[in-house]
């Protein structure tokens, strides 16, 4: 998970400049400059911690709660995670997201919270598909798989966002319409993925290998047993 964070730092600026994000050009302890953006030391600690956490307890809880009802507070509890995380940054200045960036709490535009939702709950899913098949030098291939993830929400549902952050001359109008177009977008996949994998779903997807899921899960207080 630490190589994931590593992976996604370098991949930070690319993000900034889509959805209009900087840093004060004074950052203590820049690390490196891409694109004329400079990456400080924070950013390194940020996603080498909290990215590589969150990436950690995504893949637990899908393994240890591989049920619908357990995903979807997974997605919910991520959604309250990034404002625990994002706002004091926010509210200190440490980063500033600039244009119309339609709805927002505390200057973080909510867009962010589906789209971060999808991404770390696909982390999780990948990661808990994958691991069992994944032995010996393979292994290494774990550090990949949450960017996957976090490039498919983004491939899937990100498109309006970008498109309402970057076309001139859009109404505001057009641009909500488009961001909620991405939190449908982001709905559709999220219940699609989940449905993939859990072991309560009728159209779970057959995988070769044993995923390590319990064979019965306790919902509501009523058993349910896998569906071959």
């Amino acid at each position: 998970m630490i190589g994931t964070g590593l992976i996604a730092l370098f991949n930070e600026v690319n993000y900034d400049i889509m959805v209009h994000l900087t840093q004060p050009s004074n950052s203590l302890f820049p690390i490196f400059s891409v694109y004329g953006f400079t990456i400080p030391l924070n950013f390194f600690l940020g996603y080498c911690g909290a990215f590589t956490v969150m990436c950690y307890i995504s893949y637990r809880i899908v393994k240890k709660f591989p049920t619908k009802k357990g995903l979807t507070y997974l997605w919910l509890g991520i959604v309250v995670a990034c404002l625990v995380l994002e706002l004091p940054n926010l509210l200190t200045g440490i980063y500033v997201y600039h244009g119309e960036q339609m709805l927002r709490i505390c200057g973080y535009p909510i867009y962010n919270l589906w789209m971060n939702a999808t991404g770390w709950m696909l982390c999780g899913m990948l990661i808990a598909a994958f691991e069992p098949a994944l032995k010996g030098w393979k292994r290494v291939l774990l550090s990949v798989l949450p960017c996957l993830g976090f490039a498919m929400a983004w491939g899937m549902c990100a498109i309006p966002i970008f498109s309402a952050l970057n076309i001139q001359g859009l109404r505001l109008i057009v641009k909500y319409i488009l961001m909620f177009v991405s939190f449908g977008l982001a709905i559709l996949v999220s219940r699609t993925a989940i449905n993939m994998l859990v072991v309560d779903s009728k159209t779970r997807w057959k995988i070769p290998w044993d995923l390590g899921f319990d064979e019965a899960k306790v919902i509501n207080n009523e058993e349910i047993k896998v569906q071959d």
